[in-house]
């Protein structure tokens, strides 16, 4: 369970601005240093087709099923384009 906050790595996992928030049509893109911070994302390639991932947004909770897992290069922003789905 993450508390989605704008994109400021050094104070924790945050939300990319310009995509959706967790919870709204579109791509929420969340971003977090995989160790510092507690490491919430410490075991994120752990994470298998079927598992859900919580998120906490001004105390709105958003579950997502996790459908695939893929490593993102640093230049990979292709990730922050919006879809429908």
């Amino acid at each position: 369970q993450l508390a989605a906050k704008q994109l400021h790595l050094d104070e924790g996992p945050g939300h990319w601005p310009g995509t959706a928030r967790p919870g709204e049509l579109g791509n929420a893109v969340i971003a977090a240093h995989r160790v510092s911070h507690g490491g919430p994302f410490r075991r994120i390639d752990l994470l298998a087709a079927g598992d859900e991932v919580r998120f906490v947004v001004d105390g709105q909770t958003t579950v997502y099923n996790v459908v695939a897992n893929e490593i993102v290069a640093p230049e990979g922003i292709h990730i922050i384009e919006q879809t429908p789905e």
